[in-house]
């Protein structure tokens, strides 16, 4: 009997020690294994977000050039100041190149820009059942205006241009046609052409108005105001000291 009992009291010692010995040694090596494998798995995550990131900088950097082209072509384009004298400078090129002569050129103050509204916003009807009237409403043939967020009434300033030229009226469309393909943004507002009081077959007066565009540094607050107050200046001075407009040699 006695025996017995000892084995019993053996035994019960026996799972003590092996159950002391799972929860003092076995148990917390297999949870630190479970936090090194939780944590390996975060490190390949991790690396292969890198490698993804460092492939994908070795594919632009690949496109550098071309992308660096396209920026100094967009900024010549819509540059960062008015660049008034650079646009003149474009204008006897395209004169020459079109065979017309430019009898004035007109460069009214800057304006700021202001965001297109929906036909809603614009002309809303008395009665939300009915519609707006004909003349205020939107063309319904109209393609749907088009914004950008990044481009406010704060960073993007228009130019107001006048120029007249004289020519053959298919030297003075070729002209119209240069100005709307060239470097520099310009869009043609109106266009009309007559013809000339002299004596000439032919001979055509077109007169053109448009704007171009200057987008400040919108990423500058500083920087954005003194470059507004620079565009400004600098075309009412364009203005105001155009004594001969540029024509064809």
């Amino acid at each position: 009997m006695r025996n017995r009992l000892w084995n019993i009291v053996a035994v019960m010692l026996m799972v003590a020690i092996a159950a002391g010995g799972w929860f003092l040694g076995v148990d917390p090596q297999l949870a630190a294994a479970r936090t090194a494998d939780e944590q390996r798995e975060t490190v390949e995550a991790q690396n292969e977000a890198t490698r993804l990131a460092i492939t994908r900088l070795i594919a632009d950097e690949k496109d550098l050039p071309t992308l660096q082209a396209q920026l100094v072509e967009l900024q010549r384009s819509v540059p960062l100041d008015a660049g008034v004298s650079e646009f003149i400078d474009d204008l006897n090129n395209l004169a020459v190149a079109s065979g017309v002569t430019v009898s004035n050129l007109t460069v009214d103050p800057a304006q700021q820009y202001v965001a297109p509204e929906s036909a809603a916003a614009a002309a809303p009807a008395d009665d939300p059942a009915e519609p707006a009237d004909d003349a205020a409403a939107a063309d319904p043939l109209a393609p749907p205006a088009v914004t950008n967020p990044l481009v406010t009434s704060a960073n993007f300033i228009l130019i107001p241009i006048s120029i007249d030229t004289t020519g053959s009226y298919v030297q003075v469309v070729d002209f119209v046609s240069g100005l709307q393909n060239g470097p520099r943004l310009f869009l043609v507002n109106t266009f009309a052409s007559a013809s000339t009081s002299e004596e000439v077959a032919g001979e055509v007066t077109g007169s053109i108005t448009g704007y171009i565009y200057v987008l400040l540094d919108q990423y500058d607050p500083e920087a954005r105001a003194e470059a507004a107050e620079a565009a400004r200046v600098e075309a009412e001075e364009a203005a105001a000291e155009i004594a001969e407009p540029p024509t064809a040699p």
